[in-house]
């Protein structure tokens, strides 16, 4: 009596000499042969030493890894290279002049045009206002003329 592996597809007698035994199979024999649990187990063993390997990689080349990451991200995104960022980057924001802390690289949404290196919360606020210059402008006008205080006399 043969039996087909589940593994391999081959047809291989029905006896121990082939498969594992396993008491929870009708038969009482693995589905898989010998041969395909031994390669599965070997291949197993492998990618397990590989992945600790890889694991023990990035934490010693952590830095390193983040400083890639991070130059081909700048790259593909903004098409500058760190070298130009850095050349954009300043100690303070040119709009608020607050430290900049977290800088991002601000860009036209339409164009994908690099503007510059500003700060987080400014960087936001010209995306809350779609980056529209006369919306900009109507915002500066009601910051120096609230209706609130023409009001109120």
């Amino acid at each position: 009596m043969t039996k087909c592996c589940t593994a391999c597809g081959q047809e291989k007698l029905n006896t121990p000499q082939y498969f594992h035994r396993d008491k929870h199979q009708a038969d009482g024999l693995t589905g898989a042969c010998k041969e395909c649990r031994r390669d599965s187990a070997k291949r197993a063993m492998k990618e397990k030493r590989e992945a600790e390997y890889m694991q023990e990689y990035r934490k010693k080349n952590s830095e390193a890894i983040k400083r890639t990451q991070r130059k081909t991200h700048v790259k593909m995104t903004y098409g500058i290279s760190m070298e130009q960022y850095y050349a954009m980057l300043q100690d303070d924001c040119p709009i608020c002049k607050r430290p900049l802390e977290r800088p991002c690289i601000d860009h036209c949404h339409t164009s994908g045009e690099v503007r510059g290196v500003i700060c987080t919360r400014c960087n936001s606020g010209l995306g809350m206002f779609g980056d529209d210059e006369a919306t900009m402008w109507r915002a500066m006008e009601y910051l120096k003329n609230p209706p609130a205080a023409r009001l109120m006399g």
